[in-house]
């Protein structure tokens, strides 16, 4: 049976290739967060479907789902250095052509480690809001959603008698923890124009959010309660900082208490997906297929396959049956075009 499995995809593939116009392959991988694969391997796959090809040659693309510390970690194995709070790559773990994080701080944190990362062209394919998620029953005692919530209030929660416990992503491990510690620290700046209270704030908050860490965004989200009377039990968070994708992916699960997506203001950077060509890919055939893949995944096409994923176009708006969640703006702030694009290393032909 398994060799007539495989017979049958090879014959399949074949046709394929016929059927398109072009012979040979030049084979694309690309790891992706989670949350984008989906939208990722649905372009790809009637991308090649419709005879993908770079001049004469077919085009193949395999698509994984890798957590975007996981590359991270094997990235600077190659380069013989290693991020604070990241576990050693196995060998075994490659570095793919082309990497799409959930955020290009990992590229920032990357690039200030090993001054040799220099990937080619950065582009945003997608964004996800930051946001405060938190059950719609404490939510609407928060004033939700007729109240505007700022990172101030969340500051000012951890000094309340009986404070909500706010979980958070360990911001080594995860860029929404990263930012909303970033968003978090500019709010107790403000505290009074006082540093000392600015530095008191700042440790209150640390110290509260530290016992609510968490590694992988499963762990987090399942603290949430499940019913009424798990509200505000010892062993649950009320509030998280998290994109909003993890509101509608959440949501989607149709939950007994849903979680409410707070749009806090000032609104912090967002997840913006930066699609990225790595600096190992020197060969031309398989940078123009990188290349034409991107174009695929600036669509409108595309943009309904991310929508369809909980995601917005990285311009802020979004597609076609987008699940947007109560209060959530038509369109969010766009992405901040990248910097000045670093040159590609020679790109050769193998010999």
């Amino acid at each position: 049976m398994a060799i007539v499995v495989v017979i049958a995809g090879t014959y399949l593939g074949y046709q394929q290739f016929a059927a398109s116009g072009c012979s040979g392959s030049v084979r694309l991988t690309v790891a992706a967060a989670p949350e984008i694969v989906p939208a990722v391997k649905s372009v790809a796959d009637q991308w090649t479907k419709a005879g993908a090809a770079v001049g004469d040659t077919c085009v193949a693309v395999d698509v994984t789902e890798e957590l975007p510390a996981t590359i991270a970690s094997a990235v600077t194995r190659d380069h013989s250095v290693a991020l604070i709070g990241l576990n050693p790559a196995p060998d075994a773990k490659q570095v793919p052509d082309v990497w799409i994080p959930d955020s290009s701080t990992w590229l920032l944190r990357i690039q200030t480690e090993a001054a040799g990362f220099l990937p080619g062209d950065i582009t945003s394919v997608a964004q996800s809001p930051l946001v405060l998620a938190m059950p719609e029953p404490i939510a609407k005692n928060f004033g939700w959603p007729n109240k505007q919530i700022g990172w101030s209030d969340l500051l000012t929660n951890f000094t309340a008698p009986e404070p909500l416990q706010v979980g958070i992503m360990d911001p080594t491990q995860d860029a929404s923890g990263l930012m909303s510690l970033l968003a978090l620290s500019q709010a107790s700046s403000g505290a009074g124009g006082d540093p000392i209270e600015a530095l008191k704030a700042k440790s209150r908050a640390l110290t509260a959010l530290d016992t609510n860490k968490a590694v992988l965004r499963e762990e987090l989200v399942a603290k949430f309660p499940k019913s009424e009377a798990d509200i505000g039990g010892s062993n649950t968070v009320s509030a998280a900082p998290l994109s909003e994708e993890d509101v509608v992916a959440y949501n989607a699960e149709r939950p007994a208490i849903p979680l409410s997506a707070i749009y806090m203001e000032p609104s912090p950077a967002p997840l913006d997906y930066p699609y990225t060509v790595m600096p190992q890919v020197v060969d031309k055939q398989k940078s123009d297929a990188a290349d034409l893949l991107l174009k695929e995944l600036q669509t409108p096409t595309a943009k309904n396959a991310l929508a369809a994923a909980g995601l917005r176009s990285p311009d802020g708006t979004y597609g076609a049956n987008f699940p947007a969640p109560m209060g959530a703006p038509k369109a969010s702030p766009a992405v901040t075009p990248p910097g000045p694009r670093r040159p590609r290393a020679p790109r050769v032909r193998p010999r």
